[in-house]
């Protein structure tokens, strides 16, 4: 009884979880929505990353518990954890990358964190939303507030746009709410192009790694 007790005593506040990103611009939204004080209730901190490589790294040793990646380093990731989900995609690259077919940019995050963190994805989410809002009503103040959180000037800014469609929360619940997702072609596509250049040794279900559960909750949608 007692350590049941202290056990319900415990306030002790849950760290923050951490978001990586990097230097793509597709997750501009995010640092967007944290510049507008979008996250302020949310128990969530973003971390910045010189590059993919040190992304895929922070994931992988548990630094944080969600994170920008491309298509192919989700595919690539699950070797070391298996457990990985696709909850978002944030981005479309229509010239693909050589024979892998059409690339994206999305959010992942270990399977086992998704439901305890589950508070913080939906506010993630949120904010993200509300950032894409603002940036179609008012890209004139949010331009400059997103090229300023990934150290950029306006015309390198600008320039890193070229050829990246961002996708919203219609856009992601098409390609990933049916079954099979739409998005199916698109990650065989992208396992058969690993598997040939040998950078995986083994194949599998591929849409086993999306996990749209946020897409279909209403709070998610909520501003």
């Amino acid at each position: 009884m007692l350590v049941l007790l202290l056990a319900a005593c415990d306030k002790t506040p849950q760290p923050p979880m951490m978001y990586g990103g990097g230097e793509r611009v597709s997750d501009a939204p995010i640092w967007l929505a944290d510049e507008l004080g979008y996250y302020a209730d949310v128990n969530l901190k973003l971390a910045g990353y010189a590059n993919s490589a040190e992304v895929t790294q922070a994931l992988r040793e548990r630094k944080v518990q969600v994170a920008i990646l491309t298509l192919d380093e989700a595919l690539l990731l699950r070797r070391d954890i298996p457990d990985l989900k696709i909850v978002l995609l944030l981005a479309e690259y229509a010239d693909g990358a050589h024979a892998s077919g059409k690339q994206y940019d999305v959010l992942a995050a270990r399977d086992e964190d998704i439901g305890p963190r589950h508070r913080e994805m939906v506010g993630l989410v949120q904010g993200w939303r509300r950032a894409l809002d603002e940036m179609q009503k008012d890209p004139a103040k949010a331009m400059p507030l997103m090229a300023a959180r990934k150290h950029l000037d306006a015309e390198s800014f600008a320039n890193a746009w070229r050829g990246v469609t961002l996708l919203g929360w219609a856009s992601n619940q098409e390609l990933l709410l049916d079954d099979p997702p739409r998005i199916a072609p698109d990650l065989d596509a992208a396992q058969r192009f690993l598997l040939s250049r040998g950078l995986i040794q083994m194949g599998g279900d591929a849409v086993t790694l999306v996990q749209p559960a946020l897409l279909s909750e209403k709070d998610a949608g909520r501003e």
